[in-house]
């Protein structure tokens, strides 16, 4: 009973020592004095921070190690085409969807990780409405107040400098705010003499002991819960509070780990009183409070980490920033603002009047402004005529953002500046440069369509002209396809989707336009692309190209009657050389006969000359008979084209010692003479090549017919042919030849049929082909 009642009074007793020192309430008051300050100290820096980042012209974003946004600024979410943070952070998963190439991604990720911090760098990404552009993106790692890796901070900025800054920005996440809570805190009495000690409740929780159970009174056993860190400092001031030569002021910080292994910041507030004097004065007792302070400490991390964020974006950015008190004078300068404005260093621009750096005309343009938004008001970027140090003058657009101490009250302004000369240099270029395509545009003689996403745009009045329009009104905002005859739509509206889809298309191609009345005619398209200034469009080139289709028909039929006159011209010389030279030769071969009966009468050299004179009268009526044949074989028109192929060929190979493979279909028929000559002619004009150009030893021929077409192809293993920059060359047809192989194109073009040449190293393969619709049997 005797304890118990000494350890009651003893818990009754007031914590004040004997000397008559402060009571536990007085510390607990300290203790919550300082936690509000800490707390102030958070909120003024948490509220420069989150003033500078919202207005911040500058788009800046967070993001979760997961690459998941945790808060992006308005400047952020209209650079990318969104209203609002909140709709990207709810529309973009991430931020690797903002990537054009995920490699970029991966890259960034990589410098983070080895570094900490990425220096700008240029990476293509792309907006929500797909168009693709570059940014400057600087970014670095954001840790707790453990060190422990909590996100990634990065900031972008548009260097294609054509996308004109939006509105304010506005405010785009509140800011986490910190409730402030009382400080809790627990008391201890420790007797030097009678080895009482007495720990309250509340000093039980803090060290993670339950109500229930006692605390040792063994010192090692009593902080066996230090973090390892700290044990030697905390014993050495514990024991230092302790010695009769001491004060006994007993202040220390210090972490403990706590059974269920979380770690607390306390600190103790105690003192050792003594008794006696000299060498007989010894510690009597201790008392004091120990304070949980871990939520202070916390609050002190997360200022010194905000304040190294708002350092890393002011310093870092690249638009200018200075702070400005509320007696306008400068208070802080960034090197960007410091660069910009040409002075020497930041401390230049300490202590003067901000109105120095905006000219005459414009201060008074800026105190209205300014007022205005002191007055409540949301006031967009401005652009301002700003004064170097120099006294020259540009232009930069400045967003300005009012600090406000822990009670509301106004103490300064922050002001962002961006300098837009450049942009308004480059707003400046593409005026001159529309203006100049506006000109060239109007004035063209030939019709010139813009269009996006298969619909006009814009015309000229060459399409006015073209197609017979009343006016420009007429075309514009229609489908162009409408403009083609109806047996092209479908062709057209596939290059259309083609393009779209960025597939390739043809740059030119030839269709059949339509008139408002109906009429159609032909016409050449070349389509490009040209960058207007609100963003890409295809630009087409419309000829009417009636005059010349006209043309090119007159040619083809100037063409045929020329072929047909030449095989009418070679049938004639034939037949002249087989009638008459063929037939005096002849006369002449019967008259040496008769000399030749009579020779043993001549002289031995008139002997010799009349054997001489048979032999080449001979062969001057073989090679008249060979020549009669070639111009015009009569077996063509006896025997057909697979009679007159065979005898051809066989003569071919006895006469040029080529070895010829011939394959003909048994069921080739007969076709009309046009076609059968056109083939013809073909063959004799490929072997004929062949002995002349490729150097091959064999050929190969093979004539066929199908249920739909009648193919010749005639193979070789030569040398193959030049290339030819012909643009109208179907193939790769040979230099040197002559008129040869246009010849044979003409030909089958005139009888509706095809010629394709194929020639590499290896051989040259000559294709003729003719639809059997177009053909008749003939018997």
């Amino acid at each position: 009973m005797k304890t118990r009642r000494t350890e009651r009074t003893k818990r009754r007793a007031p914590t004040r020592s004997t000397t008559g020192k402060r009571t536990r309430a007085k510390v607990a008051t300290e203790g919550l004095a300082a936690s509000k300050l800490s707390w102030e100290a958070l909120r003024e820096s948490e509220e420069r921070y989150r003033g500078l980042f919202e207005n911040s012209m500058l788009a800046i974003s967070q993001a979760s190690l997961e690459g998941k946004f945790l808060r992006v600024n308005k400047a952020y979410a209209r650079l990318y085409g969104y209203a609002t943070p909140e709709e990207m952070m709810a529309a973009v998963p991430g931020v690797g969807r903002l990537y054009a190439d995920p490699e970029d991604r991966k890259a960034v990720l990589r410098i983070l990780s080895e570094k900490g911090v990425m220096e700008p760098r240029e990476i293509k990404v792309v907006r929500r409405d797909g168009t693709r552009f570059y940014v400057e993106v600087l970014a670095q790692e954001i840790r707790d107040v453990s060190g422990k890796l909590r996100c990634y901070q990065a900031s972008h900025v548009d260097i294609t400098e054509r996308k004109r800054a939006e509105d304010a920005l506005r405010e785009s996440e509140e800011r986490l705010r910190l409730a402030a809570a009382a400080a809790g805190f627990g008391t201890y009495t420790y007797d030097f003499v009678s080895g009482a000690s007495h720990w309250s409740r509340e000093l039980k929780t803090l060290l993670g002991v339950p109500p229930g159970q006692p605390l040792p009174l063994d010192a090692d056993k009593l902080f066996t819960g230090l973090h390892p860190e700290d044990r030697a400092a905390f014993l050495a001031a514990m024991t230092a509070a302790n010695d009769p030569r001491s004060d006994g002021i007993f202040r220390h910080e210090y972490r403990v780990i706590l059974p269920d292994g979380t770690m607390r910041w306390l600190q103790v507030r105690g003192r050792t009183s003594f008794t006696g004097a000299g060498a007989m004065r010894h510690a009597e007792q201790a008392a004091g409070v120990i304070l949980d302070i871990t939520e202070r400490k916390q609050i002190l991390e997360a200022v010194r980490a905000n304040e190294e964020r708002y350092r890393l974006l002011f310093e870092a950015s690249a638009d200018g920033i200075i702070m400005v008190g509320s007696d306008g004078l400068i208070t802080s300068a960034n090197f960007a603002q410091v660069r910009m404005f040409r002075y020497d260093s930041p401390e230049e621009m300490v202590g003067m009047s901000a109105n120095l750096l905006l000219t005459s005309a414009m201060r008074e343009f800026g105190r209205d402004l300014m007022r205005r938004r002191l007055s409540g008001e949301e006031t967009p970027p401005v652009e301002y005529c700003l004064l170097r140090k120099d006294g020259t003058e540009f232009w930069g657009e400045v967003s300005a953002a009012l600090l406000r101490n822990t009670s509301g009250g106004v103490i300064g302004y922050t002001y962002i500046t961006h300098d837009t000369t450049k942009r308004k240099r480059t707003e400046e270029l593409l005026r001159e440069s529309e203006s100049r395509f506006r000109s060239l545009f109007e004035q063209a003689p030939i019709a010139i369509s813009v269009s996006r996403n298969g619909r006009s745009v814009l015309v000229n009045q060459g399409v006015v002209r073209t197609f017979g329009l009343r006016d420009t009104e007429e075309w514009v905002g229609r489908p162009i396809v409408d403009w083609t005859a109806p047996q092209y739509r479908e062709e057209g509206e596939e290059r259309t989707r083609r393009r779209l889809l960025g597939l390739p298309v043809p740059a030119e191609f030839e269709s059949v336009g339509l008139r408002p009345d109906g009429s159609q005619f032909p016409i050449h398209v070349a389509v490009g692309q040209v960058q207007l200034a609100d963003g890409p469009a295809n630009i087409s080139f419309i000829t009417d190209i009636t005059g010349r289709k006209r043309a090119e028909a007159a040619l083809r039929e100037l063409s045929g009657r020329l072929l047909r006159l030449e095989d009418d011209e070679r049938q004639r010389i034939a037949r002249e050389l087989h009638d008459t030279t063929a037939q005096e030769l002849a006369a002449i071969t019967m008259n040496l006969a008769v000399l030749k009966a009579r020779a043993p009468e001549l002289k031995v050299g008139a002997q010799a000359i009349l054997a001489e004179t048979i032999a080449l009268t001979d062969r001057c009526a073989s090679e008249v008979r060979t020549m009669s044949y070639l111009l015009h074989p009569p077996a063509l028109e006896a025997l057909g084209l697979a009679g007159a192929g065979r005898d051809y060929i066989d003569g071919f190979a006895r006469r040029s010692g080529i070895r010829v493979d011939l394959q003909i279909s048994d069921d080739l028929g007969r076709f009309p003479a046009e076609t059968e000559r056109a083939l013809f002619r073909v063959l004799q004009e490929s072997l004929a090549n062949i002995h002349r150009h490729s150097g091959s030893r064999t050929a190969s021929i093979q004539l066929t017919r199908t249920t739909d077409q009648i193919r010749l192809e005639v193979r070789d293993a030569g040398r193959g042919m030049k290339k030819t920059n012909d643009p109208l060359a179907e193939g790769p047809p040979a230099g040197g030849l002559g008129v040869g192989i246009p010849g044979m194109r003409e030909r089958m073009r005139q009888v509706g049929g095809q010629l394709q040449i194929q020639s590499d190293a290896q051989g040259t393969c000559v294709i003729a082909t003719m639809p059997v619709d177009r053909q008749t049997d003939q018997p």
